[in-house]
């Protein structure tokens, strides 16, 4: 999502992020791990939120929604890329680390495994947008993922915060 007004972006994003990690919170044990996420790159959606949720309905759930969830009726007209999508895993979606980015990329990049050795995360859509279809994730060092920035199809993020998540969990390093 992107701002349509630059002075209002800082205040509405804070927002956003607060309902988002509340929306979060109520519902922690259907969405163990949630994720914020800053473009590096242009030509793709200014802000990322990635979930790791139990249950497909999660989103449409009344918990969720009570606590905020999914609700951005007050930012929907400075709101400019918005894209909701559901994607089948069958792991924890990594945690990217300050430091570190997130590529994501409608296909492998064999670069990425191959040269560089860092496993790609391959996602299918199974749900509301369901575009792109498909998506591989890769999470690697700043410094390696900007040897890719510019690559057609290749978008690129950076961690706003760590990985929110479940107390209960303990999360593998992502490289």
């Amino acid at each position: 999502m992107s701002a349509a007004t630059p002075t209002r972006k800082a205040k509405r994003l804070e927002q956003v992020l607060q309902r988002g990690q509340a929306a979060c919170a109520g519902v922690r044990q259907r969405i163990p791990r949630s994720q914020r996420f800053r473009a590096l790159s242009s030509g793709c959606p200014v802000y990322l939120a990635i979930h790791t949720i139990e249950h497909g309905d999660t989103l449409a759930s009344e918990a969720y929604r009570q606590k905020g969830g999914g609700s951005f009726s007050r930012w929907q007209t400075h709101i400019r890329d918005w894209r909701r999508n559901l994607y089948r895993y069958g792991g924890v979606f990594p945690a990217v680390a300050e430091g570190d980015v997130l590529l994501l990329s409608p296909e492998p990049l064999d670069v990425v495994e191959s040269e560089l050795g860092y496993p790609p995360t391959n996602l299918s859509a199974a749900g509301l947008d369901n575009n792109p279809p498909q998506r591989v994730a890769y999470v690697l060092p700043r410094r390696e993922g900007m040897l890719l920035a510019g690559r057609e199809n290749v978008s690129m993020y950076e961690p706003m915060a760590g990985q929110l998540q479940s107390p209960t969990e303990i999360q593998p390093p992502s490289r």
